[in-house]
């Protein structure tokens, strides 16, 4: 008796074959031939409920004449096996075409899924299988999301996903909903956050938290655009009347939320969702801001607006606690901030501050904790003639140089953070007119395994002519703007953007991306 198994990879980790005989209890065996698959992707993404059809054709070789083939879909167990990762072990699967050809409308939930083709000889039973993942996401759950003042000094915001779609305007209006009192202030990302749904059921998300010069505040599910959370439930018992919301962020393994009255804390880890409302963290301040930024490993700092002064709020993963903030000495009280930003080639941040004469500061910080504190290292006046102490606009290089970029005569210059000096000459910048005026700039970044195909690290310059917006985005060589790779265009008064992605946030894994300063 001779049995021939074959086994084909055509992908490492996510992409597989595998031959065997399906057991029909007879026991009369055959001879078998090889059946091949190839031609499928690792993975494919479709937007769920909005026409898409999925389109599979694969290529099978074999010289089997009695091939039937068998698609099925399922969603991995959100259960956490013990490597800390989904896992395939348990789903509910359903047969969604029995053609060589799969054509599937993407009528299923939000999610990501497994399909899987299932080829075989209906005389023989030898069958071969290949897989590939499914990412099902809503037009709102992946894209570049614009804060912007609308024409009655409200807040809305704007969705770029790609430069193929037309983007989305006005997406409180879009959907029906109110849109937030007051002048945008902040937009960021906060993911895996819990929330109860009508029906009372606890529900996980990512979402965007919008707030307002005014202290409106809304969090958004990225899936279905509700809003989940505003004032009366972000924390337990609501806010208080006179509590300014700032911002929230994901970092490591916790959800932040700053406001005047302290720093909240919520715990996200790997896939699962956190508790919801979010709990008052014991950092020794009495309140926050929207100037955030991080060492890139445990810990973020940020401008207490109420006293003053940088803080450090620890992210407590494990229990650890790595350090409380030391000013050194240094007197940053009556100053305000006007933006902030970490460099991780020297493992600082930094923080630029302006006194109520209009003094200006460059406020260094040591990301290093040594003796259970972190501590300020430089407290310097900037030179009151220098472009630097005149900028409008300010962003910081986190990754790969040390650079400041700041905007100037409304140009884009380079401060050297090694040496504390400004270039005298603007960096170039392609398919900006000079008639419009620079109002924004940022450096954003993100790197998730599971999204690699969108992974970016940019410097953003926004512009504004009357109405009109403009965002133009550039790739970076040793800290230089170096292609432009993408140009949006809308309409409002732009206040910031940020960028959100619909794959699952993972602590182990190193997902990361910048905070939106």
């Amino acid at each position: 008796m001779k049995t021939r198994l074959s086994i084909v990879l055509l992908s490492l980790l996510t992409f597989s074959l595998t031959s065997c005989f399906d057991d029909d209890g007879n026991y009369t065996y055959h001879d078998v031939d090889e059946i091949t698959i190839s031609g499928i992707q690792e993975s494919y993404a479709n937007i769920s409920y909005s026409g898409e059809v999925l389109e599979i054709d694969p290529v099978v070789e074999s010289n089997y004449t009695d091939l039937k083939y068998e698609w099925s879909i399922w969603e991995p167990s959100k259960e956490l096996g013990s490597s800390g990762n989904r896992t395939d072990d348990t789903y509910a699967s359903e047969v969604i075409g029995t053609e060589k050809k799969l054509t599937y409308p993407v009528e299923c939930p939000i999610g990501r899924y497994t399909i899987k083709l299932k080829v075989y000889s209906e005389s023989t039973g030898y069958f071969a299988t290949a897989s590939t993942r499914f990412d099902v996401g809503s037009e709102f759950t992946r894209g570049f999301y614009i804060l912007k003042e609308t024409a009655d000094g409200n807040t809305d915001f704007d969705l770029y996903v790609n430069e193929d779609t037309p983007i989305k305007e006005n997406i409180l209006t879009l959907t029906g909903q109110e849109t937030l009192k007051g002048k945008p202030l902040f937009i960021s990302n906060v993911a895996s956050h819990g929330y109860l749904d009508e029906a009372g059921d606890y529900q996980g998300a990512h979402t965007i938290c919008v707030t307002t010069e005014e202290g409106d505040l809304g969090f958004y599910d990225t899936n279905s655009m509700l809003k989940i959370h505003d004032r009366s439930d972000v924390l337990n018992g609501g806010m208080a009347a006179d509590e300014k919301p700032y911002t929230a962020f994901s970092f490591g393994a916790s959800n932040f939320f700053l406001s005047s009255k302290g720093t909240y804390m919520s715990y996200v880890y790997a896939m699962m969702p956190t508790s919801g409302t979010f709990q008052m963290h014991g950092t020794g301040t009495n309140g926050g801001s929207q100037f955030v930024c991080s060492d890139g490993s445990y810990n973020v700092f940020f401008w207490d607006e109420q006293n003053q002064c940088v803080n450090v709020s620890e992210n407590i993963q494990f229990g650890q606690v790595f350090g409380t903030y030391n000013n050194n000495g240094f007197s940053t009280e009556g100053l305000t901030c006007l933006s902030c930003g970490s460099n991780l080639a020297v493992n600082n941040a930094y923080f630029i501050l302006e006194s109520a004469d209009g003094k200006r500061y460059l406020h260094e910080v040591s990301m290093s904790g040594t003796d259970g504190y972190f501590k300020a290292t430089r407290h310097m006046e900037l030179e009151p003639g220098s472009k630097l102490a005149n900028a409008t606009e300010f962003a910081v290089n986190e990754l790969t140089a040390s650079y400041m970029y700041f905007v100037y005569n409304n140009q884009v210059y380079v401060y050297n953070l090694t040496n504390y000096t400004e270039e005298d000459t603007p960096l170039t910048l392609e398919g900006i007119p000079s008639d419009e005026t620079i109002t924004y700039l940022s450096y954003q970044w993100q790197n998730f395994n599971g999204d690699a195909d969108y992974n970016f690290t940019h410097l953003v310059v926004g512009t504004q002519k009357g109405d009109a917006y403009r965002l133009y985005m550039y790739d970076l060589e040793i800290g230089r703007p170096s292609k432009l790779v993408r140009k949006i265009e809308g309409n409002g008064n732009m206040k910031m953007c940020t960028y959100t992605t619909s794959v699952d946030f993972n602590y182990n894994r190193g997902d990361q991306s910048s905070l939106p300063n």
